[in-house]
């Protein structure tokens, strides 16, 4: 992904060493090639942990099950990565709050959600795969967050079973679809989020899930309908959506039948307006954004 990049200000809080922003902003640019996900396969397959490995961020315990997802906790807690998107949970979310995670991983963004939501929020958090979903359990119980409900399910536009392409190389990138490259394959139960939370309220969801935000959107039409001031956060890849057996114009169209309207989450947090013609023509191959949907009569209402 070619990236915006903004150093965070001398007076923030976190100050990230050099050397480890620089390895993220490699690592981002180069991670499709081939090489470097052979050597991170290597690696992974190399350096086994028998237990669990913690690391703390900002005063939250999370844990790692192989060197990549290791890494990926480092990041979080060296450099600017992820920083923009706490900056706008802590704009958008507040005490006593509904949210849904979809695509919780190792729980980093879950637990800074419960954080802001407090004991009187809920946070769910969906992750299908069972080694990631054995770090965020820990993760819960070891941060006492009563006010998370995790769940080992995908979200998808339909409920049942799938299966899930494992990859070896990186545990954040598992598809419910076939990859070019051949992957280890397991069945995971996978739910709709109108069926999954079966008419409750809710103020925010997050989507990361490598693609399937399209059919993740279909599976929560009436999550959308009924919530006037949802908040939809997700990433939109179109090469991912492509593999994932949709198209960047298909969610967009999507989108707009759900009265949903796009905003541009920058690099810092803050959100843009931006167009579809922008979104579907500016993008090269494996780029992606992060974008802010809200119901557009929300929108209108706050002018």
């Amino acid at each position: 992904m070619t990236e915006n990049e903004r150093k965070l200000p001398a007076s923030s809080r976190c100050q990230r060493p050099a050397m480890m922003e620089r390895l993220r902003r490699f690592l981002f640019s180069s991670w499709e090639a081939p090489w470097l996900q052979a050597a991170a396969r290597s690696l992974n397959q190399a350096v086994r942990f028998p237990q669990p490995r913690e690391v703390r961020i900002d005063g939250l315990r999370l844990y790692a099950h192989s060197l990549d997802r290791l890494v990926a906790l480092y990041l979080c807690k060296f450099t600017s990565y992820n920083r923009g998107h706490l900056r706008l949970f802590r704009r958008l979310v507040k005490p006593g709050m509904v949210v849904v995670d979809v695509g919780s991983n190792l729980g980093f963004h879950t637990f800074c959600l419960a954080r802001l939501v407090g004991p009187k929020g809920t946070v769910h958090a969906l992750e299908p795969d069972p080694r990631n979903f054995h770090c965020l359990e820990l993760g819960v119980r070891a941060n006492r967050l009563d006010n998370v409900r995790a769940a080992r399910l995908a979200v998808a536009d339909s409920c049942g079973e799938r299966t899930l392409f494992l990859s070896a190389a990186h545990g954040g990138d598992h598809r419910l679809y076939p990859t070019p490259s051949p992957r280890a394959g397991l069945k995971v139960p996978t739910v709709t989020l109108d069926h999954y939370l079966n008419g409750q309220a809710v103020d925010l969801v997050k989507l990361d899930i490598e693609g399937g935000e399209y059919q993740a959107l279909r599976g929560m039409r009436s999550l959308v309908r009924r919530n006037p001031r949802l908040v939809v956060l997700c990433e939109f890849s179109p090469y991912l959506l492509q593999q994932a057996g949709a198209s960047a114009e298909m969610f967009l169209q999507e989108m707009e039948d759900l009265g949903l309207v796009a905003e541009l989450v920058a690099e810092e947090g803050t959100t843009h307006p931006v167009s579809h013609e922008a979104l579907l023509y500016s993008l090269g191959p494996h780029q992606w954004v992060d974008l802010l949907l809200r119901r557009r009569d929300q929108l209108q209402a706050q002018r």
